[in-house]
């Protein structure tokens, strides 16, 4: 096979893997990230709630901060 030949057949399977690899991570693990983001800031804010005392029920103070969090990141 020519050398020219070689050398784009190489480059384009490794364009391909990169590509693939980039989507993967794309889809899998940044979903992950924004969800243990969102469960601190969720925290963060029932720490705060807690201090000032705005909300007697912690669990839906939580669950609110939480499910806007993840809204607002676009993950539901």
């Amino acid at each position: 096979m020519n050398e020219k030949i070689k050398n784009k057949l190489y480059l384009l399977i490794f364009t391909v893997t990169a590509f693939v690899l980039g989507w993967g991570a794309w889809n899998n693990y940044r979903p992950q990230v924004i969800l243990a983001s969102c469960i601190d800031i969720a925290e963060r804010a029932l720490t705060v709630q807690k201090r000032s005392e705005l909300f007697s029920d912690t669990d839906y103070a939580y669950n609110k901060a939480l499910q806007d969090c993840l809204r607002d990141a676009g993950i539901q």
